[in-house]
């Protein structure tokens, strides 16, 4: 039986996860913490006579609507029926979407400092920083 927003709204978190079918693969993957993520189950030709069991993530509830997922999940059938690996598929799409991107080292440093947070006591961090605009930003503009 198809999901409806009505049904996917009251599926209750269990003690171990599990799959709530929509059809043609397509499932919705219910955490028991409650969180739920739209996912199909599929398999890979990598031999003559070797599969390989492979899931795809489309992302989570509500974030992908029922209907997203079903058009995502519709794409990614014609990614496999083309011979295609749709986690591959992604990550390349991800690659590119990056390598088009203009980076300056700026950009990466403040990334960078964002991750190092949660590792690195507030007052070095905020001489990392400090450094980091004083001295390093600004002889980069120069050099440009």
């Amino acid at each position: 039986m198809m999901l409806t927003d009505l049904k996917i709204k009251n599926l209750k978190p269990r003690e171990k996860g599990y799959k709530e079918r929509d059809g043609k693969g397509l499932y919705l993957f219910v955490l028991p913490t409650g969180g739920k993520s739209w996912r199909y189950d599929y398999k890979l030709k990598v031999d003559i006579n070797k599969y390989k069991n492979r899931t795809f993530n489309y992302g989570p509830y509500p974030a992908i609507s029922l209907a997203q997922a079903r058009n995502m999940h519709t794409e990614t059938k014609k990614l496999l029926v083309s011979g295609i690996d749709p986690n591959e598929h992604k990550k390349e799409q991800e690659r590119l979407k990056f390598r088009n991107k203009p980076v300056s080292f700026e950009e990466l440093a403040s990334e960078w400092l964002e991750k190092k947070q949660a590792e690195i006591k507030p007052k070095t961090l905020k001489g990392i920083k400090k450094r980091l605009d004083t001295d390093v930003f600004p002889k980069m503009e120069i050099s440009q």
